[in-house]
């Protein structure tokens, strides 16, 4: 059973040095989208405000060795989804808590016999010059999932290994 609750808008008039904050979205009987938007407003001070926007470097900018070593590495994690390489092939290319994640994904699909997994399409963003973060589609059996991933350069073998993955 659900609450429902008329909410008339009206226009949000700011005092100087307000600005509008939006948490993370919970559900409880009413939805966050039903409550008055002056609750969101919280205080800045004026050294925490932004600066005008920065440029942040896109895929034209990535460092061409995190590219290549991310597509190549989010192939093969594909390609042990699918059940047409070991597991071992990723040695050295993920930290074990990725490895973890890779087994336990790669036996839900076992479970539901899918057995095709390849990349559509992907994205490198960095933040920094020691990590590549990406973004990625992938298509698993029929259905287009979406892939998130983070690389950070390492310090012994190749020079970027998988620190997170995640698939939605």
């Amino acid at each position: 059973m659900t609450a429902s609750v008329a909410v008339q808008a009206s226009p949000i008039t700011k005092p100087s040095g307000w600005q509008l904050h939006v948490p993370h979205l919970t559900w409880d009987r009413l939805g966050p989208l039903d409550a008055p938007a002056e609750r969101f407003l919280v205080r800045v001070p004026n050294q925490l405000r932004s600066s005008p926007a920065q440029f942040v470097p896109g895929p034209e900018t990535a460092d061409p060795d995190a590219v290549r070593l991310a597509r190549r590495t989010l192939s093969v994690i594909l390609e042990v989804w699918a059940r047409r390489r070991p597991a071992r092939h990723l040695e050295g290319l993920i930290d074990p808590t990725v490895a973890r994640y890779v087994d336990v994904v790669a036996h839900a699909f076992a479970v539901r016999n899918i057995r095709v997994a390849r990349l559509h399409s992907m994205r490198v963003c960095q933040p920094h010059t020691d990590a590549a973060e990406v973004a990625a589609v992938c298509v698993i059996g029929q259905r287009p999932r979406a892939l998130a991933a983070r690389f950070e350069r390492a310090q012994t073998g190749p020079a970027w290994r998988c620190r997170t993955i995640q698939i939605g």
